[in-house]
């Protein structure tokens, strides 16, 4: 297996993927040296699979039928099915009840071979990943950077493929131990996973059978990159994605990632000393005598010069895409002399699937039973509402994602409270795309009425609840991201957020200074202080082109699932109901005064009052308070706002107004205060003001 030659020949032909769209590369078919046909070997990789077993987007048996399809490809016996991890754990309701047995049964029915641990192996603990995932699972489960009482967990495993033998490296995140529950994962340790990975592709290749030797290696990681723009991107924008890129050992011909949940296809680099000479820690020359794994500074490569590059891939996450990557193999000198390399969509329909096919055929009958067993189970209350809390409604449709809605806000309050034990938040944020079906009051009043299917259905998606650290500024930021890109399917997206945080803003403005005023828990955001802000994966990921969440500080996953924290939730307030709250987070106003003199009058106005859940009441009044003292009472204006900013100002019809004029009271100390808008609906605006300093009287 162990070539004295290099075991690299000719440089390599990729596709790239930039933001999940293949892009396809012209293909050079290698040759020999004698230009003879080689030998293939593909790798089927995925990663962040996290339980979905569905019927659709993607379907499960969709996903089998892609895998088969790409097999029956890549001929008999000559491809490979691998996983970069997290193949359980934050997962859809209908493996999640399971405790993700259906989904390892997917697996195993779909023959993968071997598979990183992910961080989410380690949701309930060390000793049931050990006791009850690993040995359910047919595959190899692979961390070579972890330890167990100072025993190592399996590093590697062999396979044969086109009559080469394949050896696979896995390791996971080094940040594990902050991702998942202390108490679950005492005596583990964990280490930084490109020496792991370094360590055992030096074994594998130093001509010793005795600890395995493989003609071709692959490193499976679960860890990878922030952004999916460009490898060179992402490797300044992260130091343990461009050790991954440049350190890992030359002698490793792919490098799979995950648990980032990013798509893309790239060619990285290999180290400087590997193009010199360098593979590895082994001498290639072909010296006779002594320990190959003890020489060090060779002359490498091949006769040709040797390759300098090598495939980056991570197939994004939930099943959406399978990674290929085919190796032309010399069959004499058993070296790898090309690649390519994409990652291919699955279907999110099983409409064509081959049922035909008993791999696709048996995932369907896993699939079908486990559906349906999930439906009896979710029949089971969990929650109680008083009310309908829904989504935004235009035109009696649900989904208008372009307003706020007391569903968001009562899930942006859910991810503060949820995360209070794992460090805690200032503010919880949620994106409207993910509230995928409302709570509803039906029966009506009665104990129970939300059921574990009901609940799971608002937040389908299991992500994890992340927090962070923003500044004043960032936060302005993220609020004035709902304002999408021009090129977006819809130009606003409402945000959710918790009830401790409100702000207003001009729909006439300017993009980027719409924001006109923020508060938290009643007081002026500071433009350079630091709030811990809470939110799900995908929009702590930068989501729905809220990017600025991409860039807080002091990431921390907290290892909650969202849909399973949320279900939590609603049964903690079960017996006493959660009354639906129509209070809005946000609206749009005119002529906010920002300086007062103390016995002026100031006009202004506020827009947007009513939300169009179902339920909402209209606003009749508005109460206005300085310092504790009421400044008057004014009825508000229902229906379609088109007079304080003119027609089709926002993006979305502006709903009830209120025109406001008040008199600063003679005697108000100058500074810094605030005037408080209470609706009879709920909403409380605070407006920051500054009193400005009364001239003393003239002297006589």
């Amino acid at each position: 297996m162990f070539s004295l030659t290099s075991r690299h020949i000719a440089a390599t032909v990729v596709c790239t993927l930039a933001t999940g769209a293949l892009v396809s590369a012209p293909v050079v078919a290698a040759q020999t040296a004698d230009g003879s046909a080689t030998d293939k070997v593909t790798l089927l990789n995925i990663t962040d699979y996290h339980g979905r077993i569905s019927a659709a987007q993607p379907s499960t048996v969709a996903f089998a039928d892609t895998i088969e399809s790409l097999r029956a490809e890549a001929g008999a016996d000559s491809s490979l099915l691998l996983s970069a991890g997290d193949n359980v754990g934050g997962s859809l309701f209908a493996s999640a009840f399971r405790d993700d047995q259906p989904t390892i049964d997917v697996l195993n029915a779909l023959g993968l071979a071997s598979s990183a641990v992910g961080n989410h192996e380690f949701d309930r603990g060390v000793e049931d990943f050990q006791g009850r995932i690993e040995p359910a699972a047919d595959w190899d489960y692979l961390a070579a950077n972890v330890t167990v009482d100072g025993v190592g967990m399996k590093e590697y495993s062999l396979h044969e493929v086109s009559g080469l033998t394949v050896g696979v490296i896995g390791v996971v995140t080094e940040e594990t131990p902050t991702l998942v529950s202390p108490s679950g994962m005492v005596g583990v340790q964990f280490s930084d996973p490109v020496d792991a990975v370094n360590r055992v592709a030096d074994q594998l290749t130093d001509g010793d059978d005795s600890n395995g030797e493989a003609d071709i290696i692959v490193a499976e990681y679960h860890e990878g990159a922030p952004a999916a723009g460009s490898i060179e991107v992402a490797r300044a924008q992260s130091e343990v994605f461009d050790d991954i890129v440049t350190r890992t050992a030359g002698s490793v011909d792919a490098i799979f990632t995950g648990h980032s949940h990013q798509l893309f296809a790239w060619e990285g680099e290999k180290a400087a000393d590997e193009r010199t000479g360098l593979v590895g820690s082994v001498d290639r020359t072909g010296l006779a005598g002594g320990s190959l794994g003890s020489l060090t500074g060779s002359l490498g490569g091949s006769e040709t010069g040797g390759p300098t590059t090598r495939p980056v891939l991570q197939a994004g996450s939930y099943g959406g895409h399978i990674g290929r990557v085919t190796f032309d193999v010399d069959p004499e000198t058993r070296e790898v002399i090309g690649f390519t390399q994409e990652n291919v969509a699955v279907p999110s329909s099983a409409a064509g699937a081959d049922l035909s096919n008993p791999v696709v055929a048996d995932v369907k009958q896993i699939v079908d039973a486990t559906l349906a067993d999930a439906e009896i189970v979710g029949s089971q209350p969990v929650g109680t509402v008083t009310g309908d809390i829904t989504t935004a409604y235009r035109n009696g449709t649900r989904d208008d994602r372009l307003s706020e809605s007391a569903l968001g806000n009562l899930v942006g309050q859910f991810v503060k409270d949820a995360v209070a034990d794992r460090g805690g938040a200032d503010i919880g944020f949620m994106n409207s795309g993910g509230l995928r079906a409302e709570l509803f009051n039906d029966p009506a009043d009665q104990d129970g009425n939300i059921t574990l299917a009901e609940a799971n259905e608002v937040l389908p998606f299991a992500n994890t609840l992340v927090t962070m650290s923003l500044t004043g500024e960032q936060v302005r930021n993220v609020l004035e991201q709902q304002w999408q890109p021009a090129a977006s399917s819809r130009p606003f997206l409402a945000l959710g957020t918790s009830d401790n945080l409100t702000w207003t803003f001009d729909p006439t403005s300017p993009a980027g200074d719409r924001i006109t005023s923020i508060t938290i828990d009643g007081a002026p955001v500071d433009p350079a202080a630091s709030y811990r802000v809470a939110a799900a994966s995908f929009l702590a990921a930068g989501g729905d082109n809220f990017t600025e969440f991409a860039e807080g500080a002091d990431v921390r996953d907290t290892g909650l699932v969202d849909s399973e924290a949320w279900q939590g939730y609603l049964a903690e307030r079960r017996v006493e109901g959660i009354d639906p709250d129509f209070a809005r987070s946000a609206v749009a106003a005119s002529n906010l005064p920002g300086t007062v003199q103390a016995g002026q009058e100031y006009s202004f106005t506020l827009s947007d009052l009513d939300l169009t859940s179902l339920g909402a009441p209209t606003t009749r009044t508005a109460t206005v308070e300085l310092g504790g003292a009421s400044l008057g009472t004014f009825d508000a204006v229902a229906g379609i706002d088109d007079v304080t900013f003119g027609p089709a100002a926002h993006v979305t019809p502006l709903d009830g107004r209120v025109d406001i004029t008040v008199t600063i009271p003679a005697g108000t100390p100058a500074g810094e205060t605030a005037l408080t808008i209470t609706t009879d609906t709920g909403t409380v605006i605070t407006v920051p003001v500054t009193v400005g300093a009364t001239a003393p009287a003239p002297v006589r």
